[in-house]
């Protein structure tokens, strides 16, 4: 069984090698692709969404390495953006998810 330590190199290795969001910028609403456009907006609004630890506003725009959260987990939103800059909605390569953190 692998030591808790080698699962966190593991788990930075597959992000390193994840695709990179590389526009101009993407609407932070637009990061929470399991929540509909009204439930994210609504999060917006209510302060659950942070970029950077600041409260985000509903028309900021992210740009590579932001970090974005939701009710305090880590949204892994560079994946999407990527595949949505690509031409690819699908979101197999990077789901949109949660991490806890």
């Amino acid at each position: 069984m692998p030591r808790r330590g080698c699962l966190a190199v593991l788990a930075a290795a597959a992000a390193a090698m994840a695709p990179k969001y590389a526009g101009p910028g993407f609407r932070v609403v637009r990061c929470f692709p399991h929540l509909s456009r009204r439930n994210a907006d609504q999060a917006v609004c209510d302060g659950r969404v942070t970029v950077n630890g600041a409260v985000a506003k509903p028309a900021l725009r992210v740009k590579t390495g932001d970090v974005v959260t939701l009710d305090g987990r880590r949204a892994d939103w560079e994946p999407f953006a990527a595949s949505l800059e690509q031409g690819d909605a699908s979101l197999e390569q990077g789901d949109g998810s949660l991490e806890q953190g």
